[in-house]
């Protein structure tokens, strides 16, 4: 029996090394992937909706991950609804995802 695996697109995007070095230590941390991490955060955009660009610094680290067709086809569809190039989403979304999370780790 042959199972068909789904079309993928490969995602690319350069982060700032300490941003993708905070971000492994977060997936880490929460025992999954990056990948599969990043595939939560854009399957759940509210996200992106408060963050804000982030600047790229150098040095950068290049991060990339296969998206499932129909995840990368919404998740560009909602970039172009909020005029945004999806490489700056990202780096804003995972910068706003771990400043939450650092937040929260400082609330009594």
């Amino acid at each position: 029996m042959t199972t068909t695996a789904e079309e993928t697109v490969r995602f690319t995007v350069d982060l700032p090394l300490s941003l993708h070095q905070q971000f492994s230590a977060l997936a880490e941390r929460q025992g999954i992937s990056k990948a599969e991490f990043f595939r939560l955060m854009i399957e759940k955009p509210q996200l992106g909706a408060i963050a804000q660009p982030a600047p790229l610094r150098r040095p950068t680290k290049r991060f990339t991950v296969d998206l499932p067709l129909a995840l990368h086809e919404a998740f560009s569809i909602q970039m172009i609804r909020q005029h945004q190039k999806k490489a700056v989403w990202v780096r804003g979304a995972i910068a706003q995802l771990l400043k939450d999370m650092k937040d929260d780790a400082v609330m009594p």
